[in-house]
């Protein structure tokens, strides 16, 4: 087998029994590193992996609000409306009360924050 896959890849007299492989992220890396390595490698098999990097994916948002409808999303816009208010005012208050005290880097609460909302209506729980 590693000879044959060696032959049709045109890799003769490479020993090479690596193959990298992951799901959704780990598997866009492994497809990321056999495209940037395949010398190291004899394959990949990256499951649900999402290869295509998009900057400013704002769909994603879209989705998320379109899932939660207007009612639901005026509320979460709302309610990080008034996080980003006390976070300028008052910082340790705002994320001691939601247990994120040791968070230093606001960008990181406020992501924290932001996820938890998004991932229950994109796995289907949105109560």
């Amino acid at each position: 087998m590693q000879e044959s896959l060696n032959l049709k890849l045109n890799r003769i007299g490479v020993e090479n029994p690596w193959f990298v492989f992951g799901v959704p992220y780990s598997g866009a890396l492994s497809a990321w590193f056999r495209f940037k390595f395949p010398h190291l490698t004899c394959g990949s098999l990256a499951s649900s992996a999402v290869v295509l990097a998009v900057y400013n994916y704002s769909e994603f948002d879209q989705q998320i609000g379109e899932s939660a409808g207007a009612k639901c999303k005026a509320a979460l816009q709302e309610t990080t409306q008034l996080v980003e208010e006390r976070l300028a005012s008052n910082k340790k208050a705002v994320k001691t009360l939601f247990g994120a005290a040791g968070l230093e880097i606001d960008g990181d609460f406020l992501y924290i924050l932001a996820d938890a909302a998004a991932i229950a209506f994109k796995y289907g729980n949105p109560d």
